[in-house]
């Protein structure tokens, strides 16, 4: 869990994801203190483009972006990054080190 990339859960359906999430929370603010934000995303939900985004959004950063309707052409994965980040940038230094930002494809 020491990693900078990211963590993948997977299985068949009613396999305990959900749960597995659930506990990997508690443990995180129980034992380190530690804030595991969620965000559930429906697949079904969005269509390709709205959920991967186009080529180009890989392409900018955060600091590319000026203009809060530019997120319209973001990707939902971009967007919540995004948002994770402004939310850090308002929280002071030592609770933003706490806080993890985690995405729950469901």
């Amino acid at each position: 869990m020491r990693r900078t990339k990211g963590l993948i859960i997977l299985g068949p359906n009613c396999s305990g994801k959900t749960q597995l999430l659930k506990i990997m929370s508690a443990v995180f603010q129980n034992a380190f203190n530690i804030k595991l934000k969620i965000a559930y995303v429906s697949p079904n939900t969005f269509s390709e483009k709205e959920l991967y985004g186009s080529k180009l959004a890989f392409e900018t950063s955060d600091s590319d972006i000026k203009n809060p309707h530019e997120l319209q052409n973001s990707s939902v994965f971009q967007i919540i990054l995004q948002n994770a980040e402004r939310e850090k940038l308002d929280t002071n230094p030592v609770e933003a080190k706490r806080t993890i930002q985690s995405i729950y494809i469901d």
